[in-house]
């Protein structure tokens, strides 16, 4: 019988915790595989949006977390005054 991909969630999440990982999800997968094509692009953002087939460069950066990482980094150098 096929998964759907709401059972494939659960069990992945169950498979998680059961082995003390956190926030894992049947979107999990789909992630590591945005990070890995972007780090081994050396930043490559038109590649990881051609493989997931987002519309836009902008939803592959929220998709990865960019524009909240950037937040993140800019704050860091405001306190520390870099």
């Amino acid at each position: 019988e096929a998964l759907t991909q709401k059972s494939f969630s659960d069990k992945l999440k169950e498979v998680g915790e059961a082995i003390g990982l956190e926030h894992i999800t049947g979107h999990s997968p789909r992630k590591t595989y945005a990070t890995k094509i972007y780090t081994e692009t050396n930043g490559n953002l038109e590649a990881v949006r051609i493989a997931l087939g987002h519309k836009s460069i902008e939803e592959t950066k929220r998709y990865l977390g960019l524009k909240e990482q950037m937040a993140k980094d800019a704050a860091r150098i405001a306190d520390t005054g870099i």
